[in-house]
């Protein structure tokens, strides 16, 4: 049984004296337990279950709260320090008189601190948690530690009984400061343990860490599973990236694995062979012995013991670190080395862990603030602005810079800390600002650090210069390429003299080895990169040269081939790898055009014609059309198939971009051009830009002129691709008009032509608008499966902007169906795609769709919103077409909202815009929804008029309403019935259905 508490009301009497809103935590575990599981299972299951309730009634009693349990041990937080304390006291008492099974009670150590914490979700976090839980495990079984913040609070508080014995000053693994410890000590309890297990009482010479330590959690984990089964580690990695204080940090937290020590060689002052094994005799405190080398000295010291060497900063005398490194492994099987250098040591049974960059905050602005700040890389530089500048505290405004700078930076910690001490100098926006030479900005760091980590420059430098002068040539070169580059890229652009092509894989691998590039898997090849401050390093260096000139343009010609290349496959069967490929060599490709413009302007239109495809089908209008302007303006207007493949490509993502016909302005220029040069490939792409534009301005007849000559330009030059273009074309003019009966087998022959192709792209397209036809002809069935397989292209390809037009589609086709809820669904995911494009035009339809849904879900709060939005940007943008589909939406919105007047306008509206464009689908919808005004206002015969006309409308195009717009009419024509009888209404149907014309009224 438990005994009673040993105090009474002591805390009471001075409870205002010791108040405070820090919560102290407490934390208990059993000491050992793991043996006594392994001697008696049975009677540790019982004494378990018994410890548990003792120490849980006694945490209770004192007013602990448990908020977690670990196994044997209790994680508890206390309003007061004094209750933790008594808790303690009591528990340990009770766990003494109780009787056990087994030959001793549970070796119980109990640990409190009092500190702040963040709570969340019904646990605490942060670095008090990491202080009680590293003093718990320095403890023993009986004992009862606490630190000086605490002891400081409860020191009045105790009965005179309980003393608080000073037990100096301990390090504890993980954490950055020394800690006055002390022990609780009461009647009844042991008073004598050994010395706790701190980082002092280990044999080992690390150095007390002066600045904070952050993240690096998921390493240190990782890099301690390695030296678990690993004798050799070796931690790689590019200069500033934090191998030496990850290599410290995480042997620091495995002291107690080596009963000899931990002893720390650095080697960054040793510039010989000869010094090595001193320098570790030296750090170990081995006595010279005259007559005797260092290195046998060593050896003899390590053979029989268990101990861990770490060999700081090998790379400038890698041959030497390796060769005694291997001796003294063979020497001793207890010894274990972990070793920090810019490249592997390359010796048997070595493992490398290569340290990765901190992470980096994204760059999407809706990611939240808090979400940006407690990434590392945003961590590091907060924490060390502030040891220059204590006041240092970022707000959102202050959001952007920061991503940039550490995103710029790599997340190199050592580049980030240089950065964060100009913040004594200037405002985070500015260090971002002046980054472009941030050779002169990142100086200044700490005067005792190596003369390396003083500046980046230095840091670059130091690698530099050890590396062959082949490496450096290789090096400089490789600073043309923007966003990495492949073997075969680097051996074109790189291989050029004095070196030779076949050269260059053994010289990549070295840079590798070395840390200055770096290698990712991409697919079925690998891919290179330089770290961007490596990069700019690379590039400085190679102006010097006097190679920079040279290698762009090897560095242009290659990607310009590689772009004719995917615009000759880029329809075919290999589309997905080409367009995945094309996004991996974007940046190069646009380094490429900024250099051609400068330097070959008629190479430079080769490649912006090249690249049209790939800016349509990745939806990057605005990229595309603003490279192929200035390639255009830097051309001079000659006559040539280039410059006609650029005035193209401008013409068409103008035109996509804005989605008007303010792209029309080139089209009559291209159509010219294309008949002078005798190109009918041209020509057909110029009408099918032509007819887009028509279709987007509402210019119905225009659009068949348009179809019928790229028709003919296709099929006269023999293109397969271009007449299942053509084919398409001439199925989305009769869904234009509205004629979806005839528009069917079109489509259908569209699909097969394009299916043998291999066109993707184009096919998800097809099956797009057949999915459309089949909805409106009421094969739910078959408009869902055309969908499905359309939208499963797309999302092969990755393409967001048709995506988004795609999942608009079928936002309609749920719609008409009656699912709403996934009709939401699609049109919310439309909207989170393209608002990836950054397109104004796109965005806006996608936001019409979720307005349109929201109205015939009652959520009209929501729909008045999205619709306003979409209605101002198609005013805007002069996209009428659009508009008078948003105007249909927002008629209905009116209508729900009982504004009639609002209604009228709608609807009247757009059926002045849908009759300008000879829509007579359109037309058909709005004289729908101005009957349904008139019904409305009260007026029963003009709504019957109205539906008349819609009705011969529908008759003639021979189209089936999909089930809602059908419900809609036949409510409508009840309703006009019910208030006419039978006779009023079939006349004044009749007298709409045999008018020409009918007057917008309302």
């Amino acid at each position: 049984m438990t005994s009673a508490p040993i105090i009474g009301t002591p805390i009471s009497r001075r409870r205002e004296r010791h108040q405070t809103n820090v919560p102290t935590f407490l934390f208990t575990d059993i000491e050992g337990s793991a043996r006594r599981w392994e001697t008696d299972a049975a009677a540790m299951r019982l004494d378990l279950a018994q410890h548990d309730r003792i120490v849980r009634e006694a945490l209770e009693r004192h007013g602990g709260k448990v908020f977690k349990t670990v196994g044997d041990a209790f994680l508890a937080t206390f309003e007061e320090a004094p209750s933790a304390v008594l808790a303690a006291i009591d528990l340990q008492h009770g766990l003494a008189a109780a009787d056990w099974q087994g030959d001793a009670p549970p070796a119980v150590r109990v640990a409190a601190h009092t500190g702040e914490a963040e709570a969340r979700e019904g646990d605490f976090f942060g670095p008090s948690l990491n202080k009680v839980a590293r003093l718990l495990s320095a403890g023993h079984g009986g004992q009862i530690l606490v630190t000086l913040v605490t002891a400081e609070l409860v020191r009045d508080s105790l009965p005179e009984s309980v003393e608080l014995v000073d037990l100096g000053v301990h390090r504890f693994r993980d954490l950055q400061r020394a800690e006055p410890i002390f022990m609780v000590q009461a009647p009844g309890l042991p008073s004598a343990f050994p010395r706790l297990r701190s980082v002092e009482t280990a044999r080992n010479n690390l150095p007390m860490e002066l600045t904070t330590f952050v993240g690096r959690s998921a390493e240190i984990g990782e890099l301690s599973g390695l030296l678990d089964h690993a004798r050799l580690v070796s931690v790689t990695g590019a200069g500033g990236a934090g191998k030496s204080r990850l290599a410290l940090r995480t042997a620091a937290g495995i002291l107690d694995d080596f009963p000899d020590g931990v002893w720390l060689i650095e080697l960054a002052p040793i510039s010989d062979r000869d010094g090595l094994a001193s320098a570790m005799v030296a750090a170990i405190g081995l006595p010279e012995t005259p007559g005797r080398s260092a290195a046998d000295a060593l050896e003899e010291f390590v053979r029989p013991r268990s101990l861990l060497l770490i060999v700081d900063n090998c790379e400038h005398v890698l041959a030497a670190v390796a060769e005694l490194a291997d001796r003294l492994l063979h020497a001793s099987a207890g010894l274990k080395i972990l070793a920090t250098s810019r490249e592997a040591l390359g010796i048997a049974g070595e493992v490398t862990y290569r340290v990765p960059s901190l992470s980096l905050p994204s760059e999407d602005a809706s990611v939240p603030l808090d979400d940006v700040l407690a990434t590392e890389s945003v961590r590091l530089f907060i924490d060390r602005a502030r040891a220059v500048q204590p006041g240092f505290n970022p707000t959102a405004a202050d959001r952007e810079a920061l991503v940039l700078i550490t995103r710029r930076l790599d997340g190199i910690a050592l580049a980030i800390e240089l950065a964060a001490a100009r913040v004594r100098l200037m405002a985070p926006d500015e260090i971002g600002r002046r980054l472009d030479d941030r050779f002169r900005l990142l100086t200044g760091g700490s005067r005792t650090a190596l003369p390396r980590q003083q500046t980046l420059r230095a840091l670059i430098d130091w690698s530099y210069d050890l590396l062959s002068d082949a490496e450096k040539t290789l090096f400089r070169r490789l600073a043309v390429f923007a966003g990495g580059w492949t073997l075969e890229a680097a051996e074109a652009v790189g291989g050029a003299e004095p070196l030779d092509p076949l050269e260059v894989l053994d010289l990549l691998a070295h840079l590798v080895d070395k840390s200055l590039a770096t290698t990712e898997e991409a697919g079925a090849e690998n891919r290179y990169r330089l770290l961007e401050t490596v990069r700019q390093y690379a590039r400085d260096r190679l102006l010097e040269s006097g190679d920079g000139t040279d290698a762009r343009e090897r560095h242009a010609r290659w990607f310009l081939a590689l772009a004719i290349r995917a615009d000759a496959e880029i329809h075919g069967p290999m589309q997905i790898g080409w367009l995945v490929r094309m996004d991996a060599e974007r940046p190069n490709l646009l380094a490429a055009a900024a250099w051609l413009r400068e330097t070959n302007p008629e190479a430079g239109l080769e490649l912006v014609a090249a690249l049209n495809w790939y800016w349509h089908f990745r939806g990057r209008w605005e990229e595309g059309a603003e490279v192929a302007e200035a390639a255009l303006a830097a051309s001079g207007k000659r006559r040539s198939r280039a410059y006609l493949g650029a005035l193209q490509a401008h013409a068409s993502l103008v035109g996509r971009r804005i989605q008007s016909a303010l792209g029309n302005t080139e089209i009559e220029e291209t159509l010219a051009l294309s008949r002078e040069l005798g190109d009918d490939h041209a020509l057909g792409m110029t009408m099918w830009g032509s007819a887009m534009i028509a279709w987007a301005a509402g210019r119905y007849d225009d659009m068949d002129d348009a179809v019928r000559e790229a028709d003919r330009a296709f099929t006269s030059a023999n293109d397969a691709w271009g007449m299942s273009l053509g084919a398409f074309l001439r199925g989305q003019a009769k869904v234009a008009r509205g004629d979806m009966t005839a528009a069917r087998p079109i489509l259908e022959e569209a699909i097969e032509r394009m299916r043998a192709v291999g066109d993707r792209w184009l096919l998800s397209q097809a099956l797009g608008v057949l999915a459309s036809i089949l909805t409106y002809v009421g094969d739910m069935e078959g408009a869902r499966r055309a969908s499905e397989e359309g939208l499963a292209y797309l999302r092969k390809l990755g393409d967001p902007a048709t995506i988004g037009t795609f999942l608009r589609g079928a936002t309609w086709d749920s719609i008409y169906r009656g699912d709403l809820e996934t009709a939401q669904e699609y049109a919310e995911e439309s909207i989170s795609f393209t608002r990836l494009l950054g397109s104004e035009g796109e965005l806006a339809g996608s936001y019409w769709v979720l307005g349109a849904v929201e109205v015939r879900m009652g959520r009209l709060e929501g729909a008045a919103e999205h619709l306003a939005h979409a209605e101002g940007v198609f005013r805007r943008n002069g996209s009428m077409a659009p508009l008078a589909n948003t105007l249909d939406a927002i008629g209905e919105l009116a209508l729900a909202n009982r504004d009639v007047k609002g209604a009228s306008a709608a609807y009247g509206e757009n059926l002045e815009i849908r009759t300008g464009q000879g829509d007579r689908r359109g037309i058909g919808h709005s004289l729908t929804g101005l009957a349904a005004a008139a019904q409305a206002r009260g007026e029963a015969e003009q709504a019957a008029r109205l539906l008349g006309r819609a009705g011969r409308i529908w008759d003639e195009l021979r189209v089936t309403l999909p089930p809602p717009d059908q419900a809609r009419t036949d409510a409508l024509i009840a309703a006009s019935r019910g208030a006419l009888g039978d006779g009023a209404f079939e006349r004044a149907w009749q007298a709409g259905w045999t008018l020409d014309a009918m007057p917008v009224t309302g």
